[in-house]
């Protein structure tokens, strides 16, 4: 891609997954990265493979849903790589799980502080120099559920319809004032990572009290076959090509797949007419 050469990308969540396959992409691309993530160890093992093929990638370990840490994220990109072109804002995590009334405020609070708090931090602190400059690309990873519903699932669709809106008021406030930074919303469908063993960055002071309590043996078998289902999903190197194509032809959509098309002109349908949400289509549907 013509531009992209020698600048800067920030990938939140670069560690693993969709932050990490994006690294490689951009990296392949001849960018220079920056790569955020709460996971040491994995962050630093995708530096070394970078390295490895010569692509120069600061690593930084960032908790995004801390604004002080953001902060730091920032000033250690402009001190030692220079000024972000393309800034990613990619971190997320399942938020916890259940019924509603069941959902422990830590649940919340964990799903909004990195999922949409993680979103709102990165771009306080890199969208400003990118509109002074005039130039750049803000991807925001939402998902499908970002433009669905599905039952158990409350804070993890709560946060990504809002990073949804949020991209979409980005666009439109961009556009409006005749900027050349251009916004991407990313909306995964089923991708074959490790996102269904979010848990494993749980903080501790947000930890359900409740999980104790909870048959192990039941637990584990649903974690199974959601892990089974993302299984059948697409790779996370389809999703960067994705995200890339995007960013070439200046798309704000980007879908990774088209199983969930119909789900979403339903929920579509049903807000045209007035009618109650459709409850045969969600996030998993199609798969």
């Amino acid at each position: 891609m013509a531009g992209l050469e020698g600048r800067v990308a920030v990938v939140t969540g670069g560690a693993s997954g969709i932050g990490r396959a994006m690294a490689r992409r951009f990296g392949a691309a001849g960018m220079r990265l920056a790569l955020a993530d709460i996971e040491a160890e994995a962050l630093e093992a995708v530096g070394e493979e970078l390295a490895a093929q010569s692509v120069e990638a600061l690593r930084v370990v960032t908790d995004v849903s801390d604004v002080a840490e953001m902060e730091a994220l920032a000033k250690r990109v402009a001190t030692d790589l220079g000024e972000p072109h393309l800034v990613c804002l990619n971190a997320g995590v399942s938020g916890g799980g259940g019924p509603i009334e069941t959902l422990t405020t830590a649940d919340w609070e964990w799903g909004i502080g990195v999922n949409l708090w993680g979103v709102i931090h990165g771009l306080r602190v890199f969208l400003g120099d990118l509109k002074a400059r005039d130039a750049g690309h803000v991807v925001l990873t939402s998902s499908i559920a970002g433009l669905t519903n599905s039952p158990q699932a409350a804070p993890y669709h709560a946060t990504k319809h809002a990073v949804a809106s949020i991209a979409e008021v980005l666009y439109r406030e961009l556009h409006d004032a005749g900027s050349q930074v251009t916004a991407h919303c990313l909306c995964p469908g089923l991708v074959s990572t490790n996102f269904p063993t979010g848990d494993r960055n749980r903080p501790t002071a947000l930890e359900n009290p409740g999980a104790a309590n909870v048959d192990a043996a039941a637990v584990e078998a649903m974690q199974s076959a959601v892990r089974e289902i993302f299984s059948r999903g697409v790779t996370p190197a389809h999703v960067a090509e994705c995200v890339y194509e995007a960013i070439e032809t200046n798309r704000f959509w980007v879908y990774t797949d088209d199983v969930h098309r119909e789900a979403i002109r339903a929920r579509h349908r049903a807000i045209e007419a007035g009618e109650n949400p459709p409850t045969n289509f969600g996030a998993l549907d199609g798969y």
